[in-house]
């Protein structure tokens, strides 16, 4: 598989980002907020949980939930978090579980950073002492043979500088199925915090690409930005009209009321819409390395009929070129969530450049019509790479200025 979970945040809507390759993403409630840092341009996931009397009021974590992923291999995953203000008593600031809630929890007091074996458990030998107001990359691994795990932390643009590593026991399961960020226990916390996520990436130790240690890395999100190859999609809710601008129809990260909100639908079998996506120069440098590309919709067809026209997601990355496509999606009686993963490129093999991506095309395609139509009514493209553009802002507010690509 890879790459398990991609999750950046600039969708800046709680709503979405509802899967990112098998796992869905819940934000608990209005505690939450997605927040511009310093109004840089970059969307981050914010806990800023204020009292002391328990989940009441309190900022919840975000939960990401899945199948559950195991095998004889291991996983790997990063996230970066900046510390505004620090708790003055330990709280979990994340945590992964496996389906009978089992595992380690990162705990943070004053500055230093402990694990438990979950929450109010051991607490396993090692501290790691992080500066405030400074945006940190942790990564960790687990060993699903031994139940095992590693957790190191450090500075953002710092190549093979850490702040220390730790070990720590793991997940008592055969699974990985939850993880957490922010304030994950269930009982009263001490008083105010103020933390920020960003970048959250997980891979497993199988297939040929993204089957380890992830390092430093970013999400950047771009969005449909003018005509591609075709523009063959007939039936247009809101945007402007004519098809040449079907992209302006599904140039969004907000969820659409499909079937009557802002989409494009069709029924004729073979129909198909392609749009540009391009300015990735504006957030990836030139020599710059895409680890992989993921195309994110949200497809409908806007009625509870059992016989659908089917779609496919496609993508090339180049006008003319090779495409690659998903399988039938029946997206039956209202809205269906999917992605599509590229490590390599469709058109010539060999991985993504940044000029690939400023020529990359997405899209979708009436596999098998019938008298009902579907509908695209979101159509985005996440892309993780190292190597930024911009300087990064570490110890201000945000690690790099980071739009969505418009």
């Amino acid at each position: 598989m890879g790459a398990i979970l991609r999750l950046g945040f600039e969708t800046g809507n709680n709503s979405q980002e509802a899967d990112t390759g098998g796992f869905t993403a819940h934000y608990a409630n209005t505690g939450w907020s997605k927040t511009h840092i310093n109004g840089a341009g970059s969307w981050a996931f914010r806990c800023n949980p204020t009292d002391g009397t328990g989940n009441v009021g309190d900022a919840l974590p975000a939960f990401i939930t899945g199948a559950g992923f195991n095998g004889a291999g291991s996983a790997y995953g990063r996230f970066y978090a900046y510390f505004g203000t620090f708790p003055t008593a330990k709280e979990q600031f994340f945590a992964y579980r496996d389906q009978s809630n089992n595992g380690p929890s990162w705990n943070i007091n004053n500055g230093t950073v402990t694990i438990t074996n979950g929450a109010g458990g051991t607490t396993y030998p090692g501290t790691i002492v992080i500066p405030i107001n400074t945006y940190i990359r942790y990564e960790w691994s687990h060993n699903f043979v031994g139940h095992l795990g590693t957790f190191s932390a450090a500075p953002v643009g710092v190549a093979g500088t850490t702040f220390g590593t730790m070990g720590t026991s793991s997940t008592n399961g055969t699974d990985i199925s939850q993880f957490y960020v922010g304030y994950t226990t269930d009982t009263g916390h001490a008083g105010t915090f103020d933390v920020w996520y960003d970048d959250i990436a997980v891979n497993d130790s199988t297939g040929a690409n993204q089957n380890g240690s992830l390092g430093e890395g970013y999400l950047a999100y771009y969005q449909p930005s003018v005509a591609g190859d075709n523009e063959q999609f007939t039936i247009q809710n809101g945007g402007v009209a004519g098809s040449q601008f079907n992209y302006t129809r599904v140039a969004t990260m907000a969820s659409s009321s499909l079937g009557t909100g802002t989409a494009n639908g069709d029924n004729v079998t073979g129909h198909i819409d392609d749009f540009r996506i391009s300015n990735t120069g504006n957030q990836i440098a030139s020599n710059g390395t895409i680890n992989c590309v993921r195309a994110v919709w949200q497809l409908g067809n806007g009625t509870a009929a059992g016989t659908n026209s089917l779609m496919v997601m496609r993508v090339k990355n180049v006008s003319g070129g090779t495409v690659l496509e998903t399988g039938n999606i029946n997206p039956t009686g209202g809205n269906f969530a999917g992605t599509l993963l590229s490590y390599t490129r469709p058109n010539g093999g060999g991985a993504w450049t940044q000029a690939d991506c400023d020529t990359m095309q997405v899209g979708y395609r009436i596999s098998s019509g019938s008298a009902f139509p579907s509908y695209a009514a979101l159509l985005y493209v996440m892309i993780d790479y190292n190597g930024t553009a911009v300087p990064r802002n570490t110890t201000g507010g945000n690690k790099f200025l980071l739009g969505v690509g418009k």
